[in-house]
This record gives C-alpha cells, structure tokens and sequence, in this order.
C-alpha cells in the first residue's frame, strides 16, 4: 500500500503542502514504535503511549541540533533602536546577514570585543550596589505552652473581657479565680462586633489563648529595603552614540580596536577584517543589538531550533526516521529498571550507527559539485 494519500491534481494545483512528503510526523513515529518494538515477544513488552511521546520529542530537540538539516530563516528590517528580538524558538544562530537592494546577502559578524548591553545596576556615589536602607530586624512572636502556677489544666478558662478597661484574662488561682496579679492575664482587645462591644470570636483581639500564650522574640539579621535597581547600560547607549565603523571602508571598527590595543599593524587580522557590522546577542533580554551601520537594513537571521516549538514543527526527515526509532529504544531501555546491561550498550551502538547514517545521508553531499569545486583547486579530476 502507498504512503502517499493525496491526490496528484490537488498537489501539484497548489491545494496540498508542497515539499511534505520527505517528512514524517511525530505521531506516525510513536504508531509505528509502537507495532515494531513493544509488545509480546518483543524488546519491550509493556509501555504506555506517554512514555513514548516524551522520548520521541527528547529524540526530536537533541537530533535537531547537529543532524536534522536547518531549515529555520526570519528575515527582519533593524530598527532605529538597533535592537531585534530573538525568534520564539531560537536555540543558536548559524548564521546573520543583511540583503542589499541587489539582493546580495552580506555576512555579519558577532562582536568580538565587550558586551553591548551588559547587566547594569544603580550604584551610589561610592560605588556600591544600591539596594535602599538598611532594615532593623523586626520582632516575632512564638507560641508558649502555659506553665508554673496559676494555670489550671483541668478546667482551662475562657477568656473574660473587662469592657470598661479593655482588657482580657486568662490565668487562674488555685481555686480557680481569675488571677488579676499575673501580668500575662492581661492583654488589649482590638476587634469589636457592630455594637462595640469586644469580639470574642475574632482571633486577632487575643495575644493568650486557651492552652498557652505568645511571647515576643526578637528579631535576627537586618536586612536591606529593596533589591538592586537595574538601569540602562552605558555600554549600549555609547554604542548607539558613537559607532567608528559607519566611516570605515576597508576594515571593521573592531579591527581599529585590535590595532590600537596592539601597538601596531603589520597586516591585518582575518578575524576583524569586515566592514558589513557586527551584532551581539543578549540571551538575557532575548534580543539582538547590531552596529548602528545596520539601521534600517533588512538582515536574514538563520537559526537552529529545537524542533518542538509547534505542533506544525514536530516532525522528521525520512532519512532520520531510523535514528529516532533506535534512540526511543535506546532512551526506554536505559532508563528501565532491571534491563540487561548487554541490551543497553547494543542499542547504544545501533543508536549511534543511526545517527551517524541520518548525518550522512542529510549532508547532501553531491559528488557533481564537489568534483566543481576542485577543478578550482588545481587538482586534476578524471570521471
């Protein structure tokens, strides 16, 4: 039976996703791990559909970073602040150019020297970190079972109010009146019903209880009133300000850095040798800062992804199909309890084997444009 289920008319009339076919889904992968390893007289007797989907999406983010081919471009106009947001599933960029009106990309660099926007907090004028004033400790209160004499643990007192004074007490005598002598028998009421009169339900009218009392302790350790203030980099506006690279013409303005910071030229150095700008990527802001050169330019950010941002992007080349099966094996088998050690490492290896077949297969490498590219090599090529 074929796998293909569309209809050629509605392909190639537009009305089916072109270019489809070389990829398998992620469902169509755990459906058919499911009838090839797991079942009776199988490697894998027993396992439920959840445990497959974790290991599949693990297959899919690791084998999307070094086996899966890229396929992930975002073009992007840079704005006057310079500053573009990284895309939504960005993992690492491959490579950032910029498109000029001939439709020529040019490569631009990652900065090689300090970080254009680096953490900055407010200091004070001594230069130390201003996190506000300093905070006393502040006191606490602890729970004290009642003790000594006076109490009475056979008939423990409600609490009674003195409306007059605002008062309350507690502790008892040993015939069982109220001890108006014992200092933690008094205490102020706070909360009163509608009609003023004391609340005696309300927990927060009593600092002693039936069972025990509160006591104050002071507080440990002071503390400061607020957390660091972060402030706009100095770093960025300078760059934003002040940028030697939109005057030079046969070098970039890193490589004037390098120059100076060296005390002489004597040929320049490959790796600043570019006069298309530079950009830094601020994983903690989640954005991309680009020399001022750039503005208004349209770049072309190509970047590699983890492969399961959306439900659309969950999905595998056929020529890595085999490499998933064997690394969910693998996965499974590895983190089973009780699992022959001997059919874990042969997994392993098949895993690998998979893996380095699906990288090979992937790289595309033509032996027509390799032969090409060595004719411009002086190399003498017979085929």
């Amino acid at each position: 039976m074929g796998l293909y289920n569309g209809s050629l008319a509605n392909y190639y009339g537009g009305l089916e996703d072109t270019g489809s076919y070389q990829f398998i889904s992620v469902t169509d992968i755990i459906n058919n791990f499911r009838v090839a390893y797991v079942g009776e007289d199988k490697i894998i007797p027993k396992i439920s559909r959840a445990d497959i989907k974790f290991h599949a999406l693990r297959g899919i983010q690791e084998l999307s970073y070094d086996t899966f081919r890229s396929c992930k471009t975002l073009e992007l106009e840079v704005p006057p602040s310079l500053l573009l947001l990284l895309p939504h599933d960005y993992v690492e960029y491959t490579k950032i150019s910029w498109m000029d009106s001939s439709g020529n990309c040019h490569t631009i660099n990652q900065c090689k020297s300090c970080p254009k926007d680096p953490l900055s907090y407010k200091q004070n004028d001594d230069g130390t970190i201003d996190v506000g004033d300093l905070k006393p400790a502040e006191d606490k209160q602890r729970w004290v079972e009642p003790y000594g004499e006076g109490w009475n643990p056979v008939r423990p007192w409600t609490p009674v109010l003195d409306i007059e004074s605002g008062k309350f007490y507690l502790y008892a005598n040993h015939d069982g009146t109220p001890d108006a002598g014992d200092a933690r028998n008094w205490g102020d009421y706070t909360y009163a019903n509608a009609d003023g009169t004391p609340d005696e339900s309300n927990a927060l009218n009593w600092s002693i209880w039936v069972g025990g009392y509160y006591e104050p302790i002071p507080g440990t350790g002071a503390s400061y009133s607020q957390d660091p203030t972060v402030e706009d980099s100095t770093t960025w506006a300078n760059s934003q300000s002040n940028n030697s690279n939109t005057n030079l013409t046969n070098a970039h303005a890193e490589d004037i850095l390098h120059h100076n910071h060296t005390s002489g030229r004597y040929g320049l150095d490959p790796q600043h040798m570019n006069t298309n700008g530079c950009f830094w990527i601020n994983c903690r802001t989640g954005k991309i800062h680009f020399d001022s050169n750039l503005a208004g330019k349209t770049v072309i950010i190509q970047y590699i992804s983890d492969g399961v941002a959306t439900d659309d992007e969950t999905i595998v080349h056929k020529f890595a199909e085999e490499a998933m099966y064997k690394h969910i094996a693998h996965a499974i088998l590895n983190t089973r309890a009780n699992t022959d050690a001997n059919l874990v490492a042969t997994y392993k290896k098949e895993r690998s084997a998979a893996i380095r077949n699906a990288k090979i297969r992937l790289s595309s490498i033509k032996l027509e444009e390799i032969t090409q590219i060595l004719r411009g090599k002086s190399k003498w090529i017979k085929h």
